[in-house]
């Protein structure tokens, strides 16, 4: 069955989540970046907070300058991760399988600082805010480890953007012959 544009296949443990999708949630959280290595009782709330989306080829699933609340895990598909500056959209990353975006918001709140559009049909996983502090609430000894490896993943994605734009400057930006504007750094 598909879903309209970013809607949730489920509740987040509320009724209509199958005990299918829990063990596939488990799953995949356990061979994810943040939640690989933590303990069983933890990851079990984790999938059970857990949500499906689906995007179609197109559609926003982040808008910059919205209120971030949740961060994402893609299932299937692909996104692309850009910011707008000065009405100038500059693409910033493309995002695959197994890869999280929106990290960042189980820690602090904020308005996003960029947007995220599907390259294809989409599925993710979400996890909101609010039921991320419930878990660590309940495992504060689990805290510092998860607080860690949000930080480190969101270094190594400031890193790699880093080295897309490095990669993406024109040359003449380089040997200083060009006005050093954003928007005619890139390519």
């Amino acid at each position: 069955m598909s879903l309209p544009a970013g809607s949730e296949a489920s509740t987040g443990g509320h009724g209509d989540n199958s005990s299918c999708e829990l063990s596939d949630n488990l799953v995949i959280l356990r061979r994810s970046p943040i939640f690989s290595g933590a303990p069983m009782e933890v990851l079990k709330l984790f999938a059970l907070f857990a949500g499906r989306m689906t995007f179609g080829k197109g559609d926003f699933i982040i808008r910059q300058g919205e209120p971030a609340d949740r961060a994402f895990l893609i299932l299937r598909g692909e996104v692309a991760v850009f910011e707008e500056y000065k009405n100038k959209q500059f693409n910033l990353q493309a995002l695959g399988e197994m890869a999280f975006f929106g990290e960042l918001t189980l820690l602090a709140h904020f308005n996003w600082f960029f947007s995220v559009q599907a390259r294809s049909d989409v599925e993710l996983i979400s996890l909101n805010r609010k039921s991320f502090q419930k878990v660590i609430t309940k495992f504060p000894d689990h805290q510092y480890m998860l607080t860690e490896r949000i930080v480190q993943l969101r270094i190594k994605r400031l890193e790699n953007q880093m080295h897309f734009l490095l990669d993406n400057i024109r040359d003449d930006v380089l040997q200083g012959n060009a006005s050093t504007s954003p928007q005619t750094m890139i390519a």
